[in-house]
């Protein structure tokens, strides 16, 4: 074997190696814990990852081995990398558009509000004597609903007694919802009212046929 043709086989060995890293890094770009930093490392190594070199690729490498949370609130600027990872690499990895980090706590205080204005329309239609009408939730979910009204209304009653009533499908379904209730509201007292074996409609046509029965 002469020189250049080891010269050559070293050569294709080596970039079938840096091949080999890149479809690896763009497995593990893709596959974070986070899905913000799917977005950021995945979309860099699709858009850079063929154009990197051998010692940007173990810098990348050395990045995806770092912690997703500490490794986003470098890309956002919250804090800055230490030292081993505040690599050429790394701000050129980083978005040219600013990222806007938003806190645990802001996104709860958002969907507390979203809730709290859904109860306050939900309270303002039954105090106008309106329907209300929850469809799609999940079995237990009505409880929780229930529990939040039951409380809300209380709370208007001023000192009065508030009545909710809960008409259940059948007495497996109300024992449900009864130990849902006694968990998400524990404060309400629950009264059982079974409905016998006839069925509310059977009920009120008995209803409406005994006067002229009679």
């Amino acid at each position: 074997m002469t020189g250049d043709n080891a010269r050559t086989n070293a050569e294709s060995q080596a970039l079938d190696t840096l091949d080999l890293r890149r479809r690896r890094i763009r497995v593990r770009a893709w596959r974070r814990g986070m899905r913000e930093m799917d977005l950021i490392l995945g979309g860099f190594v699709d858009a850079r990852v063929e154009t990197l070199d051998g010692e940007e690729l173990t810098q990348f490498e050395a990045l995806l081995d770092a912690d997703d949370d500490a490794a986003f609130r470098w890309f956002c600027g919250a804090e800055a990398p230490p030292p081993a990872h505040d690599t050429p690499l790394f701000k050129k990895s980083r978005p040219s558009t600013p990222i806007r980090a938003v806190s645990l706590k802001a996104r709860v205080d958002a969907r507390v509000a979203t809730a709290t204005s859904a109860l306050k329309t939900a309270l303002a239609r039954l105090e106008a004597g309106d329907k209300l009408l929850l469809a799609n939730a999940p079995e237990g979910f009505d409880a929780f609903v229930a529990g939040d009204l039951a409380r809300a209304l209380a709370e208007r009653a001023e000192n009065e007694a508030a009545v909710f009533v809960h008409v259940a499908r059948d007495v497996t379904r109300s024992a449900q919802f009864r130990e849902a209730l006694r968990f998400a509201a524990p404060f309400v007292e629950i009264l059982d009212l079974p409905a016998g074996t006839a069925s509310p409609m059977t009920a009120s046509r008995r209803a409406l046929r005994s006067p002229r029965a009679a």
